[in-house]
C-alpha cells in the first residue's frame, strides 16, 4: 500500500478502471449458451431422474416420521390425561380424612366443616371447581361450594347405585359451552357405604397442558350420535374458531376412519390440505373416558421441505452434470486458465499487495467482439481491490481515531480520565521512588449548571473548551491536565510543594477569572473551585489523591467561589464519595479476609448435550453472608487497579479447583487491566505448573474490547501462551468493532457471541443472520462458537439449527457455587 507523508488519503490507482470503464459496449454472450448445445438433452433427463428420485425418497422419509410422531403423540396423551386423574383420585380418596366419625349426619357436619376450612386450597393447588358428597341412596348431601350443582342425573351411567361399586370412575360432562371431569370415589367406613364423593374439574387445563406439550390442537370427543361430518359429537376443542373452521372443511369421507377406535388407540392419520396449509389428523383413545381425542397437527413446514428437498434434488443434478460434461472443459480451456489467475490473485488483497493485483488480473480487452462472465468478473475483481484500498486507508484512519478516543476528551481534546490516571499513577511511583513532592489540583467550574439553562447547552461547551484552551495555556513541560468529566478538570504537578501548588492553584483561578462566555442578551464569567491533594500527606495511589482532592474542592466550594482548599485528615468523606470509598474499602477487606467466591455455569455442547466445561465467576461475600454480584464491584475494581488483585484471586482459585478435580475444565474472564499490563497472565504458567495442572484445562476469555485496544501486545502475548497449551476465547463478540481480519490474527480457540443478539434470537430474524453468519465464519477459520444467555428451549433448538457448537444459559443452568453435572439439556421435550 502507498505511504502516505502529508496527512492526505492518497487515492488509489485507477488505470486499470479507467480503461475498463471507457472500453465500447459491446455484445454479451454468456457462456452457459455457448455450452447448451452439448449438454442440454443430457442435462433434461439426468434432472428429471434425480429431482424424481428425490421427492420418492422425500415422501417415504415424512410418511415414516409421521407415522413416528403419531405413536409418540399417543402415548403422550395418555400420560398427561392419566398423571392429572391419579393425582386427583388420591386426593378424593384423601377428603374423607379429614373428618371421619361413627354417625352419617357427624361425618357430613365435619365433612362440611372441614370444606370451609381448607376447601380454597383445593382449587389453589389441584383446580378443584367443586366438590359433592351423595349419599350411598343417591342423596346430594353435601355441595361446595354451596352454589356448585352437581348433574346427577347425567352421572347416573357412572354412580355406584346404592354404594355397591367398590373403584373409582370418572368422566366428562359438556354442557353450555363448558366441559368438566368428574372424579367419583366410594368411602366406606367400618365396613359400611357412607356414599361418592366426586371432585369437579375444568378439563381446559389438561386441553392446554397437552396442546402446549404436543403442539398440536386437540379435540375431546363425545358419545351419541355421529354428526354430518362423519365425526362423534364434539365435547371440546383446543385452537377455538380455527380448529372449528378446520373440522368443518374436513371432507367426511377421509375421516371415516377416525370414528372408530383401532386397536393400538391411535388410528392412522389423515393428511388434509385446508388453504395453504397441511395436517395430520389422528384419534388417539384409551384416555380414560369414552369418546377419545382427536390430534390435529400442523405438518406444512414438512411438506414444504419435501418440495425444497425436490428442488435441491435437481440443482445438485445440474451441477453433477456440469462438472462431468467433458467436452464442456474444451470451449471453457482458455477461460478456466483465466479463472485460476484471478483466483490466484484474490488471496493477496488479503495481505493488501493491492498494485501487484492489478497487474495479474486480465481486464476485458478492446480487441475481442464479446464480453462474458469472466470478462465482468475481472471487472468486479478491479473494482473490489480499488474499494479494499479505499476501505484499508478508512480503517486506518478509523483505528487512529479509535486509539485517541480511548485517550482523549472530544470537546477539549485534553487526555480523559482513564489516561490521565495511568500516567498520573506512573508520576506518583516515580515521586515516590525519588522521594519528590507533588501536588494534584481537582478544578471543578462554580454554577456551571446555570450556564447550560440560562445559555442553552452550546454556550456550556464553549466555555469547557475555553477552559481546557486557558489551562493548556498555563501548563508546563512536566503537568498533566485532563477533563476528568462534566465541568471537573484536574493537574498534576510533580515536584510541586505546599506553598508552590496553592501559588498554581490561585494562577488557574486568576486566569479563568477573565474569560466570558454566552451570548449577546447574557453573558458568563467563569468562577472555580480547586481541591489541592499534597502527594506526602496522601497514599500512594492515583484514585486516592484524585478522592482527596475532590473532597477538598467540596470544601473549597462550601466556603464561597473562586476559591481553593489544601485537603488534610480532618475533611470527611461525603455523599457518593462516601459510598465510593466504602465499596473500595470491601473490596480490599475481601481480598484480605478471603470473602471472594467462585461460582460455575455449564457450556454445554448442544450437538451431544455433554458438558463441556464451566466458566468461572466471582462473588464478593458481605460479612453477613450476603453474596454481592459483579456488577456491583467490579466497575470499581477496575478504576481503583484492584482488579488485577481479584483477577489474581479468581485464577489462583479456579486452578486450585482443577487440581483436586482431574476432569474438570474451566474457563476464567481476564480484565482489561490484566491483559493491558501482563502482570496476572505472565505468572499464570508458573502458577498452573506449581498445581501440576495442564495449561489445556483453563480457558481464558478476553472482551473483545479489550483485545482490540491493545492488538499488537495481546496478538504477542497470546501467541506465546498458546505455544503452552492455553485456549483462548473472545468474550462478548460482536458488541464492538472486531472484523474478520481481526479474528483472523488473533489466536482465539472460541469465538462468545454477545448475549444481545441470544435473548431476541427467537423473535429477530436478523440476529439469527448475523449468529449464522458469525459461526460460519468462526467455521472456515477452525474456531468453536459458544452462546450465551441462552433462556429457554425455543432459543437453544434455534441454535442448533444455526450450527453453533456451545451454548451457556439459565435454561441449562444458573452460575452455583458447585459445578453441576448434567444431564443435559433439561426439560427438552420429544
Amino acid at each position: 500500500m502507498t505511504a502516505r507523508h502529508d496527512g492526505r488519503r492518497p487515492q488509489p490507482p485507477t488505470a486499470s478502471m479507467s480503461g475498463a470503464s471507457s472500453a465500447p459496449r459491446r455484445r454479451f454472450v454468456s457462456l452457459g449458451w455457448q455450452a447448451v448445445v452439448a449438454v442440454a438433452l443430457t442435462l433434461l433427463l439426468s434432472n428429471g431422474f434425480i429431482a424424481f428420485r428425490v421427492y420418492r425418497n422425500a415422501a417415504e422419509q415424512f410418511d415414516l416420521a409421521r407415522a413416528e410422531r403419531r405413536g409418540q403423540s399417543a402415548e403422550t396423551l395418555r400420560y398427561l390425561f392419566a398423571a392429572d386423574d391419579a393425582g386427583l383420585f388420591a386426593l378424593a380418596n384423601a377428603i374423607p380424612l379429614f373428618s371421619p366419625d361413627d354417625s352419617a349426619e357427624a361425618f357430613t357436619d365435619r365433612l362440611s366443616r372441614a370444606l370451609g376450612e381448607q376447601g380454597s386450597m383445593l382449587s389453589i393447588d389441584w383446580d378443584v371447581l367443586a366438590v359433592h358428597w351423595i349419599s350411598a341412596a343417591g342423596d346430594v348431601r353435601l355441595s361446595w361450594p354451596a352454589s356448585a350443582r352437581v348433574p346427577v342425573s347425567d352421572l347416573q351411567s357412572v354412580l355406584c347405585p346404592e354404594g355397591t361399586c367398590l373403584e373409582p370412575r370418572q368422566t366428562v360432562l359438556c354442557a353450555d359451552g363448558r366441559c368438566r371431569q368428574y372424579f367419583m370415589v366410594p368411602v366406606l367406613w367400618r365396613g359400611e357405604a357412607r356414599g361418592q364423593l366426586v371432585l369437579e374439574r375444568s378439563i381446559a387445563e389438561a386441553l392446554l397442558t397437552s396442546r402446549d406439550v404436543l403442539r398440536a390442537d386437540i379435540v375431546l370427543l363425545g358419545t351419541g350420535r355421529e354428526a354430518a361430518s362423519g365425526l362423534p359429537p364434539v365435547s371440546a376443542m383446543t385452537g377455538g374458531e380455527r380448529t372449528q373452521t378446520l373440522l368443518d372443511a374436513f371432507p367426511a369421507e377421509l375421516l371415516q376412519n377416525l370414528v372408530t377406535p383401532s386397536f393400538e388407540g391411535a388410528a392412522e392419520g389423515v393428511l388434509i390440505a385446508s388453504g395453504s396449509r397441511w395436517y395430520d389428523v389422528y384419534r388417539v383413545d384409551r384416555l380414560g373416558f369414552s369418546g377419545g381425542a382427536l390430534v390435529i397437527e400442523d405438518v406444512t413446514e414438512a411438506r414444504q421441505a419435501i418440495q425444497h428437498a425436490t428442488r435441491d434434488g435437481a440443482v445438485l443434478g445440474f451441477a453433477a452434470l456440469l462438472v462431468s460434461a467433458g467436452g464442456i472443459l474444451v470451449l471453457l480451456s482458455r477461460p478456466l486458465r483465466r479463472v485460476r489467475r484471478l483466483s490466484a490473485s484474490l488471496p493477496m488483497l488479503a495481505e493488501r499487495h493491492y498494485d501487484e493485483v492489478r497487474q495479474r488480473i486480465d481486464g476485458p480487452r478492446a480487441s475481442r467482439w464479446a464480453e462474458d462472465e469472466l470478462d465482468l468478473l475481472s471487472t468486479s475483481a478491479l473494482q473490489l481491490t480499488n474499494r479494499m484500498q479505499e476501505l484499508e486507508i478508512e480503517r486506518e484512519r478509523s483505528a487512529e481515531r479509535i486509539a485517541w478516543l480511548a485517550s482523549y476528551d472530544t470537546l477539549t481534546r485534553l487526555l480523559n480520565r482513564s489516561r490521565f490516571m495511568e500516567e498520573f499513577q506512573a508520576v506518583l511511583r516515580r515521586a515516590r521512588r525519588n522521594d519528590q513532592d507533588g501536588a494534584l489540583l481537582f478544578i471543578d467550574l462554580d454554577r456551571f449548571k446555570e450556564v447550560n439553562d440560562l445559555s442553552g447547552h452550546h454556550a456550556g461547551d464553549q466555555l469547557l473548551a475555553a477552559v481546557a484552551d486557558t489551562l493548556q495555556a498555563t501548563l508546563s513541560e512536566q503537568e498533566l491536565l485532563s477533563r476528568i468529566g462534566g465541568d471537573e478538570f484536574a493537574i498534576a504537578l510533580p515536584r510541586s510543594t505546599r506553598d508552590e501548588a496553592c501559588s498554581r492553584a490561585r494562577q488557574v483561578i486568576a486566569a479563568l477569572a477573565a474569560l466570558e462566555v454566552g451570548t449577546a442578551e447574557l453573558s458568563h464569567r467563569c468562577s472555580v473551585s480547586i481541591g489541592v491533594s499534597l502527594f506526602r500527606d496522601g497514599g500512594h495511589e492515583a484514585e486516592e489523591h484524585l478522592m482527596r482532592a475532590e473532597v477538598a474542592m467540596y470544601e473549597a466550594r462550601r466556603q464561597g467561589p473562586g476559591r481553593l482548599h489544601v485537603y488534610s485528615q480532618s475533611d470527611g468523606l461525603t455523599g457518593e464519595l462516601r459510598d465510593r470509598a466504602a465499596i473500595r474499602q470491601r473490596i480490599a477487606d475481601a481480598l484480605e479476609n478471603e470473602r471472594f467466591r467462585l461460582f460455575f455455569q455449564p457450556i454445554v455442547s448442544i450437538a451431544s448435550g455433554a458438558l463441556h466445561h464451566h466458566e468461572v465467576l466471582v462473588r464478593l461475600e458481605e460479612a453477613d453472608g450476603t453474596l454481592v454480584p459483579p456488577g456491583d464491584f467490579i466497575p470499581l475494581a477496575e478504576e481503583t487497579g484492584l482488579i488485577e488483585a481479584v483477577d489474581r484471586w479468581v485464577i489462583r482459585e479456579a486452578i486450585a479447583a482443577l487440581a483436586k478435580n482431574a476432569d474438570w475444565r474451566l474457563s476464567v474472564n481476564l480484565s482489561a487491566r490484566s491483559v493491558a499490563q501482563y502482570g496476572v497472565l505472565a505468572d499464570i504458567p508458573e502458577m498452573l505448573a506449581e498445581a501440576s495442572v495442564d495449561a489445556r484445562r483453563l480457558v481464558l476469555e478476553i472482551t473483545e474490547t479489550t483485545a482490540m485496544l491493545s492488538l499488537p501486545s495481546a496478538t504477542a502475548l497470546m501467541t506465546r501462551l498458546l505455544e503452552d497449551g492455553f485456549c483462548f476465547a473472545m468474550d462478548d463478540f460482536g458488541s464492538g468493532y472486531a472484523s474478520y481480519a481481526y479474528l483472523r490474527r488473533l489466536p482465539f480457540q472460541q469465538v462468545k457471541i454477545d448475549g444481545a443478539f441470544v435473548v431476541g434470537l427467537k423473535d429477530s430474524p436478523s440476529d439469527a443472520v448475523f449468529i449464522r453468519s458469525i459461526t460460519e465464519m468462526a467455521h472456515s477459520l477452525g474456531k468453536e462458537v459458544v452462546a450465551e444467555y441462552v433462556e429457554d428451549e425455543a432459543i437453544y433448538r434455534k441454535l442448533a439449527e444455526l450450527g453453533v457448537d456451545y451454548a451457556q444459559g439459565y435454561f441449562l443452568g444458573r452460575p452455583l457455587p458447585v459445578p453441576a453435572m448434567g444431564p443435559w439439556p433439561p426439560g427438552i421435550s420429544a
